[in-house]
């Protein structure tokens, strides 16, 4: 169970980190 935590905590690290990235593209696009 803690290597699935683990699993979901570095999912959600590597998902804000995405977001984040095509956040700042989409600004110097608009």
């Amino acid at each position: 169970m803690s290597t699935e935590d683990g699993l979901v905590e570095e999912w959600c690290m590597n998902y804000w980190r995405f977001q984040r990235l095509c956040g700042g593209v989409l600004q110097g696009v608009w």
